[in-house]
């Protein structure tokens, strides 16, 4: 199976999880944005997932830069502010 194909397989299926249990209440597509982690910070909401075929400039931990070919990646951010989580509890 072609990557791209795989990647829109499983982009489905995730999305499909991530509705049915409430986690992603809002779901945003971009074709084309300098980076889907910028995009959510400057737009956060709670539950918010951003995804798109091509980042311009995207961003990894620790301020390194991020990079892929169009359409041939998952490239996402989600935004989700665990209120109903004490921080105590939420590493294991």
């Amino acid at each position: 199976m072609p990557l791209n194909v795989f990647a829109a397989f499983l982009q489905s299926r995730i999305f499909a999880v991530m509705h049915k249990t409430y986690i992603a209440r809002k779901i945003i597509y971009l074709d084309k944005i300098d980076s889907t982690n910028s995009f959510l910070k400057n737009h956060f909401e709670n539950g918010l997932l951003v995804y798109t075929k091509h980042q311009t400039s995207g961003r990894g931990q620790q301020n390194n830069t991020w990079e892929s070919e169009a359409g041939k990646n998952l490239l996402l951010s989600f935004g989700i502010s665990p209120v109903f989580l004490d921080a105590s509890k939420q590493f294991y």
